[in-house]
């Protein structure tokens, strides 16, 4: 198949550029977890937490070795 790229493979994500982290994306492989952060909120502690973490980002011409066709 000619156009082995990532715009015709099932795991490439394409995401509207006004989001925060705003940019296209392969989802192949779990999400890099960057790190843990700690929030304030309502809770018995005061505190609540979240995980940072990302999936590498991609133009709809890259290509993988992974590649699997939509």
């Amino acid at each position: 198949m000619e156009n082995r790229n990532c715009r015709n493979c099932r795991f490439w994500r394409e995401t509207p550029r006004s989001d925060v982290l705003g940019g296209d994306c392969c989802i192949r492989a779990p999400s890099i977890v960057m790190g843990h952060l700690n929030l304030i909120s309502g809770g018995s502690d005061g505190t609540d937490a979240a995980t940072i973490g990302f999936w590498p980002g991609t133009d709809e011409d890259d290509w993988c070795g992974e590649f699997v066709e939509r």
